[in-house]
């Protein structure tokens, strides 16, 4: 599925790309719900800075990728999911993974924190702000390249509304990077005011920012 926003990085109007046919926002919710894990994308950084692009695969999702200017930072974040959740299932859930580039201390229980290197993933200043609000109002959390499996970790467990990001941002409904994803593209940076517009706000549980 495809939602488009504004070149103002703003998403006061948006469109919606499902399988090269365009729906209307009285649609996108019915999509979703009969969608098991629905997958969107969107951001100033994809071809159309005002489309909103839905799949209802990951494989779907892998197809488009491939065919976009990013798909070697698509296919590393999703190499990054997919490596964790096989350390998670070997752990059998006991010991979880949290890269973070800031982070220096190793807990053993499922808020373990190691340099984001731990994940494959370079480190850099911030490339995203987490806000509770919309708006980008009340408590924020910022990212640097980092994978975050639980967002509980920092307090941010369903409670993100609005976001900033530069790079690109995957948030997901489910910890371990499992359930409906969304994709957020920002080059140089793309401004969320409200996932609401998307069906996301407090909804992510997990998320990776590269």
């Amino acid at each position: 599925m495809t939602t488009t926003a504004q070149s103002t990085n703003q998403t006061e109007q948006v469109s919606f790309l499902f399988s090269e046919f365009m729906l209307k926002r009285s649609e996108i919710q019915r999509m979703i719900n009969n969608i098991p894990t629905p997958i969107l994308a969107a951001g100033d950084g994809l071809a159309d800075p005002n489309v909103v692009h839905l799949f209802d695969s990951q494989e779907a999702f892998e197809d488009w990728a491939r065919s976009t200017r990013l798909a070697a930072r698509f296919a590393k974040i999703n190499s990054v999911a997919s490596g964790m959740q096989a350390q998670h299932r070997l752990s059998g859930g006991i010991s979880g993974l949290v890269a973070e580039k800031t982070a220096h201390t190793v807990v053993s229980n499922d808020n373990l924190i190691l340099p984001a290197s731990a994940a494959g993933l370079v480190e850099t200043t911030d490339l995203a702000v987490l806000y509770e609000n919309a708006d980008f109002g009340g408590r924020s959390y910022s990212m640097g390249a980092s994978a975050m499996p639980n967002l509980s970790a920092m307090g941010m467990f369903n409670q993100i509304e609005s976001l900033r990001v530069s790079g690109i941002c995957l948030l997901t409904d489910q910890t371990w990077f499992h359930g409906a994803r969304l994709y957020l593209v920002g080059t140089p940076l793309l401004e969320v005011r409200d996932l609401k517009a998307w069906g996301f706000n407090d909804r992510a549980a997990s998320a990776i920012v590269m």
